[in-house]
């Protein structure tokens, strides 16, 4: 079977929402007759700023059931010896956006703390926010921030799913506050 390609918009106002029209959308694909070039295989883009995009692989290498990979095509990021790769792990959000904050200062750095709050509660959000601040990848080549904030949307989303029973997207969120990268604002 061959690679099929998709667009996939996803407006949810909680999680339940969301976790249910990114499922139901999975449900839909083909079943597979064996493995290798006899499995389905998907790709979805999901999200895109400028010309960049964010795309959702499945399966996943590890064939978890619903679970899938957020990828960003031609960024690419490594956390550890020499591997690149173009899915960002939870290390590299933290080092990117370290990074950033340090370069861009506190000050300048508290609308991204809150942009991320936003993301993580499925508030409406603005990425123009984030427009103009750049970061370098792996190979040293810059990048909007804007589509790796994107790219921790879908992360927050995967971890729902993958682990809806226990934190979901806390375990990212967490991480990130612990390490005041983020916030979430209190409701009014």
């Amino acid at each position: 079977m061959s690679l099929e390609k998709k667009l996939f918009t996803l407006v949810a106002n909680s999680r339940e929402e969301a976790r249910r029209k990114v499922v139901n959308e999975f449900l839909d694909e083909k079943f597979g007759t064996g493995n290798g070039d006899l499995s389905s295989k998907y790709e979805y883009t999901v999200e895109s700023f400028n010309n960049y995009h964010v795309v959702l692989k499945r399966p996943a290498p590890l064939n978890k059931g619903f679970d899938f990979v957020v990828y960003t095509p031609s960024i690419y990021y490594k956390t550890k010896g020499k591997r690149r790769h173009q899915n960002p792990s939870h290390n590299d959000i933290v080092q990117i956006l370290s990074k950033t904050k340090t370069n861009i200062g506190d000050k300048s750095y508290e609308p991204i703390k809150k942009l991320i709050g936003d993301i993580f509660d499925l508030n409406d959000f603005n990425i123009e926010i984030a427009n103009g601040i750049l970061f370098s990848d792996a190979d040293g080549k810059e990048h909007p921030l804007a589509i790796l904030l994107l790219a921790i949307r879908w992360l927050f989303i995967e971890q729902d799913i993958t682990y809806w029973n226990t934190s979901g997207r806390s375990m990212l969120m967490n991480h990130l506050m612990g390490e005041g990268l983020a916030i979430i604002e209190p409701k009014r």
